[in-house]
């Protein structure tokens, strides 16, 4: 990793009529003369009394707007889609053939909930447009060719019927071992604590800790019993 200062990177400095004549070509140029990857560009007010006057919110200076750009494009087709149980929502993951984008091999993409796989048609067969938003995470622009998709009636994990909330669909089995694993996880996540990833959470919830009071009366021989125990 390393760290950059925004006020150490050289940027053109222009009025704003300038910046209005001749945005894109200023932020290409910004783009391309960092050794850098980015995914957009920062125009800034430098003008003190300017800066003062515009102000800012409790999340945003006024002086200050980032202009993002869209990355490499790439179209794909879909393999297939897996249904990932989580503790509020059955998320769709679409698997692609495996696709060189923006420096990295892409074979997986997420499509958020139901109702995308449902409004844009995915599912096996289906050719979409992709991205690498931020040049880091893989993101859906859009369908070219949709297909007729299967959305899931009955969860993948314990086969209880799945119910949807707006445009997500959810295990409605409260003891659905998946969501228990989902909701440990996240609880562990939240609290940024190591050694709780997904397969060990799992390992824990197979050996009956499948609540957080559970999780937090284990032992120290009890842990080290579960995180040694293999699942099938």
């Amino acid at each position: 990793v390393h760290l950059v200062f925004f006020k150490n990177i050289e940027c053109p400095c222009v009025n704003g009529k300038q910046l209005l004549d001749n945005l894109d070509d200023l932020c290409e140029q910004a783009k391309h003369s960092l050794p850098y990857v980015t995914d957009g560009t920062v125009i800034e007010v430098i003008n003190d009394k300017v800066k003062s006057y515009m102000s800012h919110n409790e999340r945003h200076n006024h002086w200050q707007i980032a202009k993002k750009s869209v990355g490499e494009i790439a179209d794909v087709r879909v393999q297939g889609v897996e249904w990932a149980v989580g503790r509020n929502k059955i998320t769709p993951v679409l698997l692609l053939e495996p696709t060189w984008l923006s420096g990295a091999l892409i074979k997986r993409v997420t499509a958020h909930h139901a109702g995308n796989v449902k409004s844009l048609g995915l599912g096996e067969g289906a050719l979409i447009s992709i991205t690498r938003s931020g040049e880091i995470i893989p993101k859906i622009i859009g369908a070219i060719e949709s297909v007729a998709p299967s959305i899931p009636t009955h969860c993948p994990c314990c086969n209880q019927p799945v119910q949807w909330v707006n445009d997500a669909i959810t295990c409605t089995f409260e003891g659905c071992s998946e969501r228990q694993v989902s909701a440990i996880e996240y609880h562990f996540a939240v609290l940024k604590a190591d050694l709780f990833g997904r397969q060990t959470v799992r390992r824990m919830v197979a050996n009956g800790y499948t609540s957080l009071s559970s999780v937090y009366s284990i032992t120290y021989e009890q842990l080290l019993s579960v995180s040694y125990t293999h699942l099938t």
